[in-house]
């Protein structure tokens, strides 16, 4: 008795320092998901992208930042529609109009790219969008870095 008494308190104890680094990580996930709602657009669009990494990510971190594509802080139009002006010299209304007339186009050329296709794809979209809130140049390497990472993690 004494004998597995004794394995089932080495078991416990080998097993708190995983279970001390699961609690890091979800702290870390829960304070980097709230400065990401803090600064908006570009930021949540990070964390989404963080929440789709299981493959990659401790399980802290994903399940916490999942919770962005779901329930992410939204915009009102009336926030919304000074940019669409600004960045696009156009009212809503056009791009409505455009979006609309598109839209069935690019859904089929989406329904026929390989998932395996889209998060690079997604990911250098993302990465521009980082780039431009930064104000730094992109280069063609970090694409071409991304889809190698993203074609490995697929791959195993």
């Amino acid at each position: 008795m004494p004998g597995n008494n004794s394995s089932a308190i080495s078991i416990a104890v080998s097993q708190r320092p995983f279970e001390q680094l699961r609690q890091v990580h979800r702290r870390s996930a829960e304070r980097l998901q709230d400065l990401c709602c803090s600064n908006r657009g570009t930021f949540i669009k990070v964390g989404q992208h963080l929440g789709a990494l299981d493959y990659l990510l401790p399980e802290g971190y994903t399940s916490t930042m999942k919770v962005l594509h779901s329930r992410a802080p939204q915009s009102s139009m009336e926030e919304i529609r000074p940019v669409i002006r600004e960045d696009l010299g156009k009212e809503d209304v056009d791009i409505r109009t455009n979006v609309a007339l598109y839209l069935p186009q690019i859904s089929e050329l989406l329904n026929r790219i390989p998932r395996q296709m889209l998060l690079p794809l997604k990911t250098n979209n993302l990465l521009r969008g980082i780039e431009t809130i930064l104000q730094t140049r992109a280069s063609s390497s970090s694409f071409i870095n991304i889809s190698r990472c993203c074609t490995r993690a697929i791959a195993r």
